[in-house]
């Protein structure tokens, strides 16, 4: 899959040169998450930003 091609049709990315866009995915990792698995929890701190590409995600609030 082309990453270039996506990062470019996301909005907030909108701005950036191609060469941003480059230097930006050689800091990305592409993973793979089982239905149900928790990426992240409310209130707690993060340093990660994550992407989706394929597949559905669902968010929950206590």
């Amino acid at each position: 899959m082309d990453f270039t091609r996506v990062i470019e049709k996301i909005p907030v990315f909108g701005d950036l040169s191609p060469y941003q866009v480059q230097q930006f995915l050689k800091g990305c990792k592409s993973r793979t998450y089982k239905v149900g698995q928790v990426l992240c929890m409310a209130g707690e701190p993060s340093n990660e930003m994550f992407i989706l590409i394929t597949g559905a995600l669902s968010v929950h609030h206590p």
